[in-house]
């Protein structure tokens, strides 16, 4: 499979639920997958205006996001952003 996209996927997730995003990034990483994974680019993040940073990443530079739906997704403010960020893509499936 081959994406025309700066990453294959991006990861959406609650901290609470690092530990299945960590798995799911190791998974599509061996895989060869291009992945936005916030703990791989902690150092960008820091150097960066977050939300700049993040918002064209969900929004259309990943093919896909995969999002992961705890109990705290919905109470965390970066995952309202996050998912702000990509809702729209949504709009065109039928």
């Amino acid at each position: 499979m081959e994406f025309t996209s700066r990453y294959d996927f991006a990861l959406s997730f609650a901290g609470s639920d690092r530990g299945i995003a960590n798995q799911i990034f190791e998974t599509l990483q061996s895989e060869e997958f291009e992945v936005f994974y916030d703990y791989n680019e902690q150092y960008r993040l820091l150097a960066e205006d977050i939300e700049d940073y993040l918002r064209p990443i969900y929004s259309s530079e990943a093919a896909f996001v995969i999002v992961i739906i705890g109990p705290d997704y919905p109470k965390r403010l970066w995952t309202q952003f996050e998912s702000s960020s990509f809702k729209h893509r949504f709009s065109d499936v039928q």
